[in-house]
Formats: C-alpha cells, sequence, structure tokens
C-alpha cells in the first residue's frame, strides 16, 4: 500500500473542529478544514464554556502563545484571575500580575428557597470563557474554507473522496468530522435510525440577561462568575453564568454601562409540566418558578 499524501480532511469549524486543526498544524500534518457556515461570523456564537479538566489536552494541542492568551478572553478577566492557581508545565506560565491578585475559589451550589449555600467545595483551575471570543482565538492562523456544505463521502483507494453541496470535491488521508449533534456524517455511518439524539425528560430554557450594576448585584453577590442551585420544594434548577463587564464589552465609562449574563433554568417535565412554545409563555414559566411553592430567595425573586 502506497502513502497517500492527501490531506487530512475535517469536517466543522467549530470549537472541537478549530481545536483539531490547531492540533494538526502543531504536529507538522498537512490538513483542510471545511464548514458550512459563510464566516465566523455567521451564526450566534453561545453563551460561556468553561474550561477545567480538559486544560492539559487544550495546551497539548494548540501554540503558547494562544494559549498565554485564554485569560483575557474569560467573560470576567478580572474576577476569573482571583480563583486561579498559576497554571504552568514546563512549556508556558501563565502570569496573573495584570490581571488581579491570586485568591481561594469555590463552587456554590444553592438552595435557591433560602439563598445559602447546600454545597460548597473548592474549585479546581479553570477558566470561564467568551465563547465567541474562545473561537475566534482557536480560528488564528487557520485557513478555513467556508460557505462548504458537506454532502458525503466515496472510500477511495487509501483515502477518501469527500464530497459537497455545490457539486465540487476533494481527496483527503483520512476524514475527520466533528459537525456537531446533528452531524450528517454520522447518518451515513450508522444511519438515520441509530443516529438518532434521545431526548431527555427536562424542560430548558435560556435567557441572556443584559442589566445595569444595580439589577446585576444580587446575582454577582452570590459569585461573581457563575453559580448554580436547586429549590428543594419545587425542584426547579438554576444555572448562572456572566457573559461580559462593562470592561470587557466596552460599556465602562459610558451613560449606558451593562453587565450581560447567561441565565439557565430547567425542571422534570413530569413535576413543572412541558416547555411553552411561545417567548412569552417561557418567560411566564420564569417567573412562576420564582414563586413555586416556598419560592426562591427575595434578592433572586426580584
Amino acid at each position: 500500500m502506497t502513502e497517500n499524501k492527501a490531506p487530512i480532511i475535517i469536517i466543522g469549524a467549530g470549537l472541537v473542529g478549530l481545536t483539531l486543526a490547531q492540533a494538526l498544524k502543531k504536529a507538522g500534518f498537512d490538513f483542510e478544514i471545511y464548514d458550512r457556515d459563510h464566516s465566523l461570523e455567521e451564526r450566534p456564537a453561545g453563551w460561556g464554556i468553561t474550561m477545567h479538566w480538559a486544560l492539559p489536552a487544550l495546551q497539548s494541542c494548540i501554540p503558547p502563545e494562544l494559549f498565554n492568551q485564554l485569560l483575557s478572553i474569560q467573560v470576567d478577566p478580572i474576577e476569573g484571575a482571583k480563583g486561579l492557581v498559576l497554571y504552568q508545565n514546563s512549556t508556558c506560565t501563565l502570569s496573573l500580575t495584570k490581571y488581579g491578585s491570586l485568591e481561594n475559589d469555590w463552587y456554590h451550589f444553592l438552595n435557591l428557597e433560602t439563598g445559602q449555600d447546600k454545597y460548597r467545595f473548592p474549585s479546581s483551575t479553570h477558566y470561564r470563557l467568551n465563547r465567541k471570543a474562545f473561537r475566534q482565538l482557536l480560528s488564528t492562523g487557520l485557513d478555513i474554507n467556508w460557505g462548504k456544505q458537506f454532502a458525503g463521502f466515496d472510500p477511495a483507494d487509501n483515502g477518501v473522496i469527500v464530497k459537497f453541496e455545490d457539486g465540487s470535491s476533494v481527496e483527503g488521508s483520512m476524514l475527520l468530522a466533528v459537525d456537531g449533534k446533528n452531524s450528517r456524517t454520522k447518518r451515513l455511518l450508522i444511519g438515520e435510525e441509530r443516529s438518532r439524539l434521545n431526548p431527555l425528560p427536562v424542560a430548558f430554557v435560556g435567557i441572556t440577561l443584559r442589566l445595569s450594576s444595580e439589577k446585576m448585584k444580587p446575582f454577582r453577590d452570590v459569585h461573581p462568575v457563575l453559580w448554580q442551585g436547586t429549590h428543594p420544594g419545587s425542584g426547579y434548577y438554576m444555572f448562572f453564568s456572566m457573559l461580559s463587564t462593562p470592561q470587557s464589552n466596552g460599556s465602562a465609562g459610558t451613560d449606558d454601562e451593562f453587565y450581560e449574563g447567561q441565565f439557565n433554568m430547567s425542571w422534570l417535565i413530569e413535576q413543572n409540566g412541558p416547555l411553552a412554545k411561545s417567548t412569552a409563555g417561557r418567560l411566564a414559566q420564569v417567573k412562576q418558578a420564582a414563586v413555586s411553592d416556598s419560592g426562591f430567595f427575595p434578592s433572586l425573586k426580584q
């Protein structure tokens, strides 16, 4: 069998596809990366993402100059740095001097009835990253082929032919598909039935909050970056994370200083009913959750 000199083909330029591309580039492999979107900005990038146990793997995949920028793309670079221990190994050391002092940090899981910690334990080294900024960082130095909708593939001699919806095709030595939870590649490989997602019996609603410092204060008083909790009677679960601060979103010093927060709530459908279909209906469900049973603690209820 002769060696195939064709590049490795990556389908999907999300966080995983871009990390994979950076790792291949770092290791000296020839690759090409394709994505159905027409630019990095085409779709909403989502909320925040927490990096903790995967940090060593991420560090091994991307260049040191990119890894060293993780502190600056946290949802709150100032408060986020205070909870970090100095993360280092033989390849790089992160300096926290410009971001803040080292302090102990804790994960908070609240009793939403009382507002007190149900569980509180020391956190591991972690970063709560702005997802959009993280994707932009991972795309640094990569030549991404945009506007290429994957259509299928055919095995070839010692490789693969990858086909796109526009009628074009490329030859690769290997196909690496990281095209998301509804992966077309997965459906082609194992069939529609086996590739179906398994829905959970849980309703979920997510809201981006844009609030003044005063209105965001009750959330940040619990923890300035992220926290979660449940109500013991009604069973509602809540997760909150900062998305941006006036310093990171550029509103500092203006007449419209604001914070952005990620507010997520979920519940068992069997206990509190299915998710409403309309936006107004979902907001009504969130408001109802705040007063169900004994209700949430006062500042959160408000």
